[in-house]
């Protein structure tokens, strides 16, 4: 006679699961890389204004070209905060759609665990059982012939 062998029904939507997890968390890191990158982005940017403002003016002409040069450095500061306002944001749907796909990923690993548990413990006592009545047989049958 065959041993049964386990088979989780769902495992199709457990293998959905993974890749969905897989996804998200790849999602996540991407998410994460971006933030990171505007964020040394608007660093550098504000470390450029920091530095042009330490910078000695000249005359006039170079002054005016100066001030030009500011409001340009200052509107670039302004679009990359701006930027990594949106990757902040963007890293934190990322976030709660990783969180939600692992969960539901948890959900399903959780069942098939327990329907393993279940079906190792019917199959212990399937195996109890047939060594049960092997025993009985041969006291059976030893003292069946001994009398």
């Amino acid at each position: 006679m065959a041993e049964p062998r386990f088979v989780f029904r769902a495992a199709v939507v457990l293998e959905l699961r993974r890749r969905a997890d897989e996804d998200a968390q790849a999602a996540l890191r991407a998410a994460n890389s971006a933030l990171e990158q505007a964020e040394r982005e608007l660093a550098a940017a504000r470390a450029a204004v920091h530095e042009a403002c330490r910078r000695p003016r000249g005359d006039t002409i170079a002054a005016e070209w100066y001030r030009n040069w500011m409001v340009g450095l200052r509107a670039a500061v302004a679009r990359l905060t701006e930027q990594a306002s949106l990757r902040r944001r963007a890293r934190e749907e990322a976030l709660a759609r990783a969180l939600t796909a692992r969960q539901a990923l948890r959900v399903i690993e959780r069942l098939r665990e327990k329907r393993l548990r279940a079906f190792e413990l019917d199959r212990t006592r399937r195996e109890q059982r047939r060594i049960d009545e092997l025993a009985i047989g041969r006291h059976a049958a030893a003292s069946g012939g001994s009398s």
